[in-house]
């Protein structure tokens, strides 16, 4: 049996509100012995042992493949959006979400990006360049795939879990994920012993999006950089 662990699997603090509606680890413990667990979070103490294989599963792609926007490298000049976050950063009480919400806040300054976010309380408004709070857009749009192609660093910012939907959408996009996910390397990312995620990703702490002066002097830091060592990636 082949399941998917993550909405069981969180602990206070970062336990979503809704988890205690989802059947309990206890439950697959003791009804599937030789289960091969996809998960998409921490694997806590109490879950050790356990699972005969436990394995990260990634997320399906949001992109247009007739377009080969994987084709287009980083610093060439259709990629005017330096930075770019489209996704979900309600108020459900998870951890991921209040990052997300701290990030949108203090990126107001940051060159040619496009940030937005949906479900939020209150009215949305048109997405737009720049910083967005309540945009009406969700992600599997049109719109969604074309900005992604257009963007340098694709910002992939925790949610619900340590992994996010928006790493594999850069990916396809050839834009160069920004993961700001303290565990994502530990538990979010699949195949590392074949995998050269390094090579074609960067990393910011969530520390430094909590902080007071806030994330920005850090991508200003990656827009800085020179073509040629963007063109390397």
């Amino acid at each position: 049996l082949v399941s998917n662990s993550w909405r069981v699997a969180l602990r206070p603090p970062k336990q979503a509100p809704w988890a205690s509606e989802q059947l309990s680890s206890e439950f697959f413990r003791h009804t599937f012995r030789n289960a091969i667990v996809g998960h998409m979070e921490t694997v806590h103490a109490a879950d050790q042992g356990f699972w005969r294989c436990s394995v990260v599963s990634p997320y399906v792609a949001n992109y247009d493949e007739r377009v080969a926007a994987h084709e287009v490298p980083p610093a060439a000049t259709a990629r005017d959006i330096s930075f770019y976050f489209h996704g979900a950063a309600n108020n459900r009480g998870t951890f991921g979400y209040a990052l997300r919400q701290a990030a949108l806040a203090q990126l107001q300054g940051l060159p040619h990006a496009h940030i937005s976010a949906y479900q939020l309380p209150g009215h949305p408004s048109a997405c737009r360049n720049g910083v967005t709070t309540n945009c009406k857009s969700p992600r599997a749009t049109a719109s969604f795939r074309q900005n992604m192609a257009r963007s340098t660093f694709n910002l992939v910012l925790r949610g619900d879990s340590p992994s996010s939907r928006r790493l594999y959408d850069g990916i396809a996009s050839g834009s160069l994920s920004v993961l700001i996910s303290d565990e994502l390397w530990s538990v979010g990312l699949p195949f590392q012993c074949l995998v050269p995620w390094r090579k074609f990703s960067f990393s910011v702490a969530e520390a430094s999006v909590l902080s007071a002066g806030g994330a920005l002097a850090d991508l200003q830091a990656l827009a800085s950089l020179r073509p040629e060592v963007l063109l390397g990636m």
